[in-house]
């Protein structure tokens, strides 16, 4: 490991503030299992702390890009949400329903990506639909 990488690596810090602020676990590209722990701490003179907190002020300025083009469309994404919930149709279901793939309607539901009128429109009408039809056959 360089120099440069083992001073980004949190596990070995030893900086009173550092604490535990997620877990993963996955398996490598050659099917090895792998356990980690994510740190987070108060220590803004840590390089690393300087590169995440970068990439969450990146994450909160595209977070609002999308919900400020969303606002333009009169698009909510948790209406989005709240209709497919109703439906009580799980992601999968309401993606091909929407000609989208899981990770598109996930990213339109949680505000990472915009989310096309044409969709939403599509939604309003397929989601209206297939609630009406599982009413009638309760």
């Amino acid at each position: 490991m360089s120099e440069e990488r083992q001073s980004l690596n949190c596990s070995t810090c030893r900086e009173p503030t550092r604490r535990v602020s997620a877990f993963a676990d996955g398996h490598t590209l050659d099917d090895k299992p792998y356990h980690k722990v994510v740190y987070t701490c108060e220590n803004h003179a840590c390089s690393l702390k300087e590169i995440m907190d970068e990439l969450e002020r990146k994450r909160t300025r595209k977070q609002i890009a999308v919900q400020q083009e969303n606002q333009r469309n009169c698009i909510k994404a948790s209406d989005l949400r709240a209709m497919r919930t109703k439906t009580g149709m799980i992601l999968y279901e309401a993606s091909r329903l929407l000609d989208a793939t899981t990770v598109q309607l996930s990213q339109w539901e949680n505000e990472k990506a915009p989310i096309p009128l044409e969709v939403y429109n599509k939604a309003r009408k397929e989601y209206r639909r297939v609630y009406m039809e599982r009413m009638v056959n309760r």
